[in-house]
């Protein structure tokens, strides 16, 4: 998908993201490691890549 306000950006997300998340949250529970924040996208994202994009 491409974000709208950073075109120039592609991402490839998983389709059940909020499936995904809970079932990895609940695999690294088990064994005693955080959520992986960094695999996932987050709506911040697109505002930083578009600052980063216009101001390298």
């Amino acid at each position: 998908m491409t974000p709208p306000h950073v075109p120039e950006v592609r991402l490839y997300l998983a389709s059940e993201a909020h499936d995904l998340w809970l079932k990895t949250e609940e695999e690294l529970e088990e064994i005693g490691l955080p959520p992986p924040f960094w695999a996932f996208a987050w709506a911040g994202g697109q505002g930083l890549a578009r600052h980063v994009l216009d101001h390298p």
